[in-house]
């Protein structure tokens, strides 16, 4: 240390080494004593430096905490410098976004006045159709802003249903999105293709958005994310794993408070899911907690509530429940066609519907021009072989079977099930039911052989989809024991139709207008089993669906109650069996259904009664 260096300094052999004088030597210690400097040492600045930290300890120490507060807030006021210049530019890049939108949405509107239009009306689409013009040969210099236009186009074409025309828009505005927004862009594109049927394009697609989405990604965005995931699943029968998507995103957006919209969309996901896995009783209450949810927040005449209320309607058809139904279903109609036109898939839906009641109550001409409206629509907006358009094409070949016209319904059933397989592949729900009519209808022309092999088939692709408790399951069931009751296996036909009864009966109740061709089938199954006292049972029970779910006077309940006669005149009850026949008969006459084979089968009993 430093009195080191003086007794060294002190002691130096060389004279001139040494303190001039006892003064210097003196001077020395004193500094030392001081805290200064001594001269025994070089004169460095560490040195220096040192020994004033070691004289001013309380100084050095309150003055090095006003550096450091000094250099933080240099730095806390820099990074808001930055921040301040960073929000600066992005308001002038916003504020220029909305200039320059401003200005292309003021030139295109534009297009409307009297003088641009010379005094045409320009519609909509029209105008949609000029936009999407101008945002290809405009907006070069603002690649962010065109992206954003051309989602906007895409969704919008979307929703009228033109899913060819969204998607080259879709795909540039993917193109041009800066990362903030791509996710979103992708997650547009992967949707046009779910609603195309090209699932696998919309598998590709999803997880591309979800590899694009940023850390910082809202939930909101996620939300959406889970609900397209969702979709896409139920589509291709991955059941459980839409069912966990949806609850996931239903969970996150009560997390984040999202607006009733939101949550109105979570509900009808996991209520049209529902529907898809069996559970009616679930759907009805989740699709009206969906409907009161945007009823609460007063959006009762979007797009979102229309969709709602529709299936709402098709469920109560499924529990018998038409006139309300018809009464839902025709206000869902004008709602759309007041908000998407007369061409839209969506119109085509509800239109169809209510060619299914029609079809129920027996106007059946009413319900023909019904399902060819919906055909026409589906067949111009979405081609032959997307899955609504196959799904009308089987309605329609379900009502010409009922009517007798059994080639032309296994024209329509064919091609159907074309479009079906295309869109879903093998191994769905949709595609087995749509086989399974197949083979009901080459039984209706006596195809026997390959009505088994399609019936039971389908069967198949059912049970190995939806389960064996599914009532899709019963419905099966049913075909395959009616074919079993034509080619004379009526042990077998037995067994498939009460399991039929009893499936249906446990998923969907004792009152579905379906039951009453279960009961039907197994009560004539029964005649030729020798059987009568057992299906005149049946064929009561049948009539007693009919006047429950059916409206009065239906063919289908006079059809059981002429099988019940039929069954009455061959155990000798004559009286009794031509009075039913007298009081039902008509109304099978009147519904255009003269030729159905009960009618032939009971004057051939009464014949032989009398």
């Amino acid at each position: 240390g430093d009195i080191e260096r003086v007794v060294l300094k002190a002691l130096r052999r060389e004279p001139e080494r040494r303190y001039a004088s006892c003064d210097a030597l003196a001077e020395d210690l004193r500094r030392y004593l001081s805290g200064l400097p001594v001269k025994a040492r070089p004169d460095r600045a560490g040195y220096r430096i040192r020994k004033f930290v070691g004289r001013h300890r309380l100084g050095v120490a309150l003055g090095a905490g006003a550096v450091a507060a000094l250099l933080l807030s240099t730095g806390v006021a820099l990074h808001q410098a930055r921040q301040a210049r960073d929000a600066a530019e992005l308001a002038r890049l916003e504020a220029r976004k909305a200039n320059e939108t401003k200005e292309f949405l003021a030139g295109l509107f534009e297009y409307a006045s009297p003088d641009k239009s010379l005094g045409e009306r320009l519609t909509a689409r029209q105008l949609l159709d000029l936009g999407a013009k101008r945002v290809n040969e405009e907006l070069e210099g603002a690649p962010e802003v065109r992206a954003e236009l051309l989602k906007l186009l895409a969704d919008t074409y979307g929703q009228l249903g033109l899913y060819e025309t969204a998607q080259p828009l879709a795909e540039r505005a993917v193109a041009l999105s800066p990362p903030t927004s791509k996710a979103a862009a992708m997650l547009g594109l992967a949707r046009l293709h779910r609603l195309q049927g090209d699932y696998e394009a919309a598998a590709r697609q999803l997880a591309a958005a979800e590899a694009a989405a940023e850390p910082s990604a809202d939930d909101a965005l996620g939300a959406s994310m889970l609900i397209e995931q969702g979709e896409l699943a139920r589509e291709q029968a991955r059941f459980d794993e839409a069912q966990a998507a949806f609850d996931e995103a239903l969970a996150l957006d009560r997390a984040r408070g999202a607006p009733p919209a939101n949550i109105a969309r979570d509900l009808y996901r996991l209520a049209t899911l529902s529907v898809t896995i069996g559970d009616n009783e679930q759907a009805l209450r989740l699709m009206e907690a969906a409907a009161d949810a945007l009823e609460v927040d007063g959006g009762t005449h979007d797009t979102q509530y229309a969709t709602i209320r529709h299936d709402l309607g098709v469920l109560l058809i499924q529990k018998g429940e038409l006139d309300r139904a018809q009464a839902v279903l025709l206000e869902v109609r004008d709602l759309r066609e007041r908000l998407l036109g007369d061409r839209h898939p969506d119109l085509a839906v509800t239109i169809k519907e209510l060619a299914g009641i029609a079809r129920l109550n027996g106007d059946h001409e009413a319900a023909e021009g019904q399902y060819l409206a919906a055909l026409a629509i589906n067949e111009a907006m979405l081609g032959g072989e997307h899955p609504e358009t196959s799904n009308t094409l089987n309605s329609l070949a379900v009502f010409y079977r009922g009517r007798g016209e059994n080639e032309k319904a296994l024209e329509y059933a064919q091609r159907a099930l074309t479009g079906a397989v295309a869109a879903y592949g093998r191994q769905h729900p949709t595609v087995g039911i749509m086989t399974m009519n197949i083979g009901s209808m080459q039984r209706m022309l006596g195809e026997l052989d390959e009505a088994k092999v399609n019936v039971a088939q389908g069967l198949e692709i059912i049970l190995g989809t939806v389960g064996e408790t599914h009532q899709l399951a019963g419905v099966a069931l049913n075909a395959l024991a009616g074919v079993q009751h034509d080619r004379g296996e009526l042990v077998e036909g037995e067994k498939n139709y009460r399991r039929a009864l009893e499936i249906f009966a446990a998923a969907a109740g004792d009152e579905h207008p379906h039951l009453l061709n279960i009961h039907s089938g197994l009560a004539s199954l029964l005649i030729d089993r020798g059987r009568l006292a057992e299906a005149q049972d049946q064929y009561r029970k049948a009539a007693a669906v009919g006047e429950t779910a059916l409206p009065p006077g239906h063919p289908n309940t006079a059809v059981a109650t002429l099988g019940l006669s039929r069954a009455l005149a061959l155990k000798g009850d004559c009286a009794d069996a031509a009075a039913l026949r007298d009081r039902h008969l008509p109304s099978l006459v009147d519904s255009d259904r003269a030729d159905h084979p009960s009618i032939a089968a009971v004057t051939e009993a009464l014949e032989a009664c009398r």
